[in-house]
């Protein structure tokens, strides 16, 4: 794998900022936004989640779409569990509710873990793979078929992907590929003090295999903060701290394929989020620099970066005033939902550090809206105690068959087909829901029936077939990845109940008292919070150890609660070896721009100018990295280049914002 360093983009150039406006407060004709159920939620976890141990967002409630099926996380009294049944029993599930019911949702399968903390699910390669990102570092992929079916029967994973940071950190995000090349997945990792730590990583759910990888620059103004694949999926948009988006092909890692500006009125503002809703747009909020807090201030706008048509360039701030609850940082989930007449772009918007949901809308007239509703917004729950809940999950369900009876103007009551359903996941274990209905009648593209999975070819990695419930599972999790480039393989990650864990010397250094993961981190301080140093790699399990207790059961030997500290007791370390190189897929040898033109944003609206000078300024510099982590040194040899080309700025010739800079 090529580890790309990022590098400062080139500063804005005269006349080149995009006009101001801001997006219309509309109450809207077309959609309504109602209850699957207003008497009663779901309870899918039997107790509320706690969620001490995870450093950002937690995203624990996705669906698979082709499958009609859910997977969540949830706790019972003998720890975390994954559980997972069809999205037909939760819906007929919740909707047959009339009061609020402790008795908890039974799901077709329920799998246990031992001593790890997931932070992060993900469906992707066509819902035929589900990624589970744990707090411990690794990221490990499942059959999802073998998950999404009835029974009890054991399951093994196909493949662990193991940290890139040289002290272990979580997944902040991932990212399935959209479109040409549903194979990749992307990730970013939280920061773990280093400044020129491998943050973002795209590996191949198929061939097991890590692509590509970009490391920060050094320096806050080239730290990356979110990632979003392009519509079509060929091309990765990584956002930075500087407020800046700079886009790659995961074959071309070298070379950036465009470079979108902050606006203006964002300078000295960070980056925090960025979601990609079409080739010249993007949704993005921004914050101050430095260390996130509960209470900050976001500011929403949509960038429209167009650089063949430069009259429709725009940045348009959206009025979505988001009531912080103060529990837990910035995290934020996005629905997008495009091509439903009368709308363009219909974006739904949560946030960990809120209980709001906002929806944002481009019309077919290219005016940008923020709706209201007369019969009020949707909003997360509060609790048994009337506290307020954290969103851990947040999900598009195409698969209700059921129509939805919308009653006029006049009075008459009229059946429009089945619309989307929104699923939300509470902190507190509960679920609920909301039809999007298109009071219109117009049907949104995309809505059918669930369909099953075709068998799945053998993987090119061997997968064990000793069950990982009641012995311990080499090839599992401990095979090794096909080496490239003549490097040699990635030796192979093995769990046991031993007794080392993450808290051990990493390469020989000293150990550093107390756990890693006890602590609420600050962004950009060591992975959780602590100058916790990387786990002990290498190290093999004693001859004829097994372990049980489930899929995760090799982690270690005895069950933990979420949340409890030494959830790391029973892992076994890792291999220092450097990664492979890896050559690219035949996909993306093939893969060119994206030239998707979904939704052109011709002619667009862009409502009343803004003076610029009225926007806030940046609350600060406090420095990204913090104080550099004890435990963090130079990660593994690996093939380095610069972003932008050795040395100086380099850009793909002739290609979008960065042809006037090409040689």
């Amino acid at each position: 794998m090529n580890v790309t360093r990022l590098q400062q983009p080139p500063p804005i150039q005269p006349g080149s900022a995009r006009p101001a406006s801001e997006a219309q407060d509309s109450t809207p004709d077309f959609l309504s936004i109602r209850l699957v159920n207003k008497r009663a939620r779901a309870k899918l976890s039997p107790e509320p989640l706690d969620l001490t141990p995870i450093p950002n967002k937690g995203q624990l409630f996705v669906v698979a779409g082709s499958l009609g099926w859910f997977v969540a996380i949830i706790s019972t009294d003998t720890g975390l569990a994954l559980a997972a049944s069809p999205l037909a029993d939760l819906r007929s599930h919740l909707s047959s509710l009339d009061v609020k019911s402790d008795n908890a949702f039974e799901p077709q399968r329920k799998i246990p873990f031992s001593s790890v903390t997931p932070n992060y699910l993900l469906f992707a390669l066509n819902d035929t793979r589900l990624v589970v990102g744990l707090i411990q570092g690794p990221v490990i992929v499942f059959d999802a078929s073998a998950i999404c079916s009835p029974g009890d029967n054991q399951v093994a994973p196909l493949h662990t992907f193991l940290p890139t940071t040289p002290a272990p950190t979580a997944v902040r995000q991932m990212y399935a590929n959209p479109g040409d090349i549903p194979e990749l997945v992307a990730l970013l990792r939280e920061p773990d003090g280093s400044p020129d730590s491998q943050l973002v990583q795209v590996i191949n759910v198929s061939t097991m295999q890590s692509i590509a990888g970009w490391s920060s620059g050094g320096s806050p103004e080239t730290f990356p903060t979110s990632i979003s694949w392009s519509p079509r999926g060929k091309q990765l948009a990584i956002a930075l701290q500087s407020g800046d988006i700079v886009t790659f092909s995961p074959n071309e890692t070298h070379q950036a394929k465009s470079f979108v500006s902050h606006p203006p009125s964002m300078q000295g503002q960070s980056l925090i989020h960025a979601t990609w809703l079409s080739n010249p747009a993007f949704y993005a909020i921004f914050a101050p620099p430095g260390p996130l807090d509960p209470q900050v201030d976001q500011n929403h706008m949509v960038i429209v970066h167009d650089t063949k048509r430069p009259d429709t360039s725009a940045d348009i701030v959206l009025p979505i005033n988001f009531f912080p609850s103060g529990i837990r940082l910035p995290g934020a989930f996005t629905i997008t939902l495009r091509g439903w007449d009368p709308a363009k772009v219909l974006l739904l918007v949560g946030d960990s550090t809120t209980s709001d949901i906002g929806l944002v809308c481009c019309t077919v007239d290219d005016k940008w809206q923020k709706l209201s509703f007369d019969e009020g917004a949707p909003s997360m729950p509060l609790d048994a105690d009337q506290n307020e809940t954290t969103m851990i999950g947040f999900e598009l369900d195409l698969k209700n068959t059921t129509p939805y009876d919308v009653t006029t103007s006049t009075g008459e009551t009229v059946s429009v087909p089945p619309p989307p359903v929104v699923w939300a996941y509470a902190s507190d274990g509960t679920v609920t829901a909301w039809y999007v209905v298109n009071t219109q009648g117009t049907q949104y593209p995309g809505m059918g029936q669930a369909t099953a999975l075709s068998p799945l070819s053998a993987p090119t990695v061997p997968v064990s077939a000793t069950s990982p419930f009641s012995q311990a599972v080499q090839p599992a999790f401990g095979h090794t990845s096909s080496p490239a480039f003549g490097q040699s393989g990635q030796p192979g990650l093995t769990f046991s109940s031993a007794a080392p864990t993450f808290a051990q010397p990493a390469f020989g250094q000293a150990s550093t008292p107390g756990s890693a993961f006890g602590q609420r981190p600050t962004f950009g301080s060591t992975g959780f919070g602590q100058t916790s140093a990387a786990p002990t790699f290498g190290q093999a399990p004693p001859s004829g150890q097994t372990s049980s207790g489930g899929a995760f059961a090799s982690f270690a030997s005895a069950p933990v609660k979420w949340g409890q500290a030494n959830f790391g007791s029973g892992l076994t370390g890792f291999s220092a070896a450097p990664p492979p190189q890896i050559q690219p897929t035949e996909s993306t040898e093939s893969m060119s721009t994206d030239t998707s033109q979904e939704l052109s944003f011709l002619g667009m609206s862009l409502g009343e100018s803004i003076d610029d000078t009225q926007r806030k300024a940046g609350l600060g510099t406090t420095g990204m990295f913090g104080v550099p982590s004890s435990a963090a040194q130079s990660p593994p040899s690996q093939a380095s280049t610069s972003t932008f080309g050795g040395g100086p700025f380099s850009l793909s010739p002739g290609v979008g914002a960065f042809a006037k800079f090409a040689p």
